[in-house]
């Protein structure tokens, strides 16, 4: 034995030798150490995600056990019960509509029965919607309205503060969890909101490296003058101001370090626990978050890819900025890169800091602006900026029209571009949507990959129950903003939440970044506190593009395959939404007395 002290020793010596010399090694090359640095980081990550993940199913699990009992006594439980059992009899009653939908007294009597059931629905959810007021009782007695309450805004907070911590993409999937005011509740909606302002920030330092690195040369040897302090810091990059050395005034985005090598990390880490998630709890499938998140981050973190978009935007919606009604800030390809990106420096402010917006324009037209926006990109255009949330959009006075506003759209990292055939079926359900026509819905979202499931995805794009959809009611589709309204559509979300998780499984790409988009413009339209009828805007533009499309493709057919009927029937098509647009326009004027 003592002949193996020598070797043991030996051996201990040789494992401290190595251990100190891969230290210096590590230690002497700072490329190795910046990313032995963040592969600890993403470890780090990791731990955090999965913990916090964790923390939150027994958080749950455990007050859901503590309070099974509550429900019997509980005045706010016993009227989501009571919703619960009207929605369903709303389904039941639908359902045995459509079967008599060619006897037309029986349909009659089917009629009056969802009418009647909708209205004790909207009772119902107004009845809820005060009873969970903030402004109608204490913390402590919402606890007892809702005794998930105090554990939503635990598990909002250590789901924020996850993010916060983890930053990057983690930011990016808060931010836009906390647009889904009309599923999630208030309690996560408000607590995840703080990370659209609280965003990480890079330190100038790296700033100047990662310049350096990619432009050839340092920030103060580029401009004639750079900010050293961000104005702006968002989840993927930061904005300095700068001049060149013209003396043009610029902002210059700039990537947060070190995100472009740990993003795929992250990326891994989050597909795996949704993969994870989706086997432990049958129907809960939530691939096509992970899958679209791999797709679109790689985007958003190439800026030249972002320099191409910003090009393409500006020459699509030429007539828009030619008008005044938008602007998109001109980009610098010489003073840009996969890491930096360099635009003319806008002003404005941001859309919902309605104290801001400079007196005289009503907050009513900066919402029907923003929509008509996003409408020429999705159905006339087919390219659409697919992040348009309240850091992303400007608003200011217009050049040419007084007390009218002009928009800035900023960040055009994420588009997605449409294929023609489903632009043009996108397009033409939205028509079918606005004028309750359900033959056109139904064939429209078979073309789509939706199936039988399409009264859900019609309720899924408007926000409004089927038979709001079908009916002949000329505001059906106006998004009134009020609690009882916000109660009603959470009821529905509950109820067929399997069912929406199964089809957007299912659904084409396109569609996920378009119910994103629209998203992002609901939660826009509720900040600004002015819900306008969307359905005028939709209306207006998707028969302007429908008539000149339809009429195309008649004249450019051949002399055998053109007909009159197929005129008239275009013709026809058109008036009836004309006339339905006239109708909703009178009825919102009507409204005004």
């Amino acid at each position: 034995m003592k002949s193996m002290r020598p070797l043991k020793h030996l051996g201990l010596r040789a494992l401290m030798a190595g251990s100190v010399g891969g230290a210096g090694y590590v230690a002497a090359d700072e490329d190795r150490r910046a990313k032995a640095g963040q592969v600890v980081a993403a470890q780090g990550r990791i731990a955090n995600l999965v913990g916090t993940v964790g923390v939150m199913v027994v958080d749950y699990g455990v007050t859901l056990q503590l309070n099974k009992d509550v429900g019997a006594t509980n005045e706010y439980a016993r009227l989501s019960n009571a919703l619960k059992k009207l929605q369903h009899d709303q389904e039941v009653f639908t359902i045995a509509q459509w079967k008599v939908k060619d006897d037309a007294a029986r349909a009659e009597e089917w009629q009056q029965k969802i009418d009647e059931t909708r209205k004790l629905i909207d009772k119902t959810a107004e009845d809820m919607g005060n009873l969970a007021s903030p402004s109608s009782s204490s913390s402590a007695a919402e606890t007892d309205v809702n005794p998930l309450a105090s554990c939503h805004a635990r598990n909002a907070a250590r789901l924020r503060d996850m993010c916060a911590r983890n930053r990057g993409c983690y930011i990016k999937l808060g931010q836009h969890l906390a647009m889904l005011d009309h599923i999630l509740p208030q309690e996560y909606t408000d607590t995840l909101s703080t990370l659209l302002a609280n965003t990480p920030r890079t330190s100038y330092s790296a700033v100047r490296r990662i310049i350096k690195e990619d432009l050839g040369a340092y920030p103060e040897e580029l401009f004639s003058s750079f900010s050293p302090e961000p104005m702006a810091s968002a989840s993927l990059a930061q904005v300095h101001v700068a001049y060149t050395k013209e003396g043009k005034k610029v902002a210059v985005k700039v990537q947060h370090e070190g995100l472009r090598e740990g993003s795929a990390g992250d990326m891994f880490a989050i597909t795996v626990l949704v993969d994870l998630v989706s086997r432990l709890f049958e129907g809960f499938s939530y691939t096509w978050l992970s899958r679209e998140m791999n797709v679109n981050l790689p985007l958003e973190l190439d800026f030249e890819n972002e320099l191409r978009n910003i090009a393409k935007a500006t020459s699509l919606l030429k007539k828009l900025i030619d008008s005044g009604d938008l602007a998109i800030p001109k980009a610098h390809a010489n003073f840009s890169s996969k890491r930096v990106l360099c635009m003319d420096f806008e002003e404005g402010c941001y859309v919902t800091d309605v104290s801001k917006i400079p007196s005289g324009i009503v907050t009513g037209d900066v919402a029907a602006l923003i929509s008509r926006v996003f409408c020429e990109q999705m159905y006339r255009n087919g390219f659409c900026h697919c992040d348009p949330h309240e850091g992303n959009v400007l608003v200011r006075r217009h050049p040419f029209k007084l007390n009218r506003p002009q928009i800035v759209l900023l960040d055009h990292g994420l588009y997605r571009e449409l294929k023609d055939s489903f632009r043009r079926d996108y397009c033409r359900l939205w028509r079918a949507l606005v004028v309750g026509d359900e033959k056109e819905i139904k064939f429209r979202c078979e073309r789509m990959h939706v199936g039988p499931a399409f009264t859900l995805l019609a309720a899924i794009l408007t926000m409004r129950p089927w038979d709001d959809i079908t009916s002949g009611d000329m505001g059906r589709l106006k998004n009134k903003g009020s609690k009882g309204e916000s109660e009603m559509l959470k009821a529905y979300a509950k109820r067929y939440f399997k069912d929406i998780v199964a089809l957007l499984g299912r659904v084409d790409s396109e569609m996920l970044l378009l119910l994103k988009t629209n998203d992002c413009l609901r939660h826009l339209d509720k900040r600004l506190g002015a819900p306008i009828n969307t359905a005028q805007v939709v209306a207006d533009i998707t028969s302007s593009v429908i008539i000149r499309e339809d009429l195309s493709d008649l004249i450019s057919s051949s002399f055998t395959t053109f007909s009159l009927a197929k005129l008239s029937e275009v013709l026809t098509n058109w008036i009836r939404v004309q006339l339905r647009l006239l109708a909703m326009r009178l009825y919102s004027w009507f409204l005004l007395f």
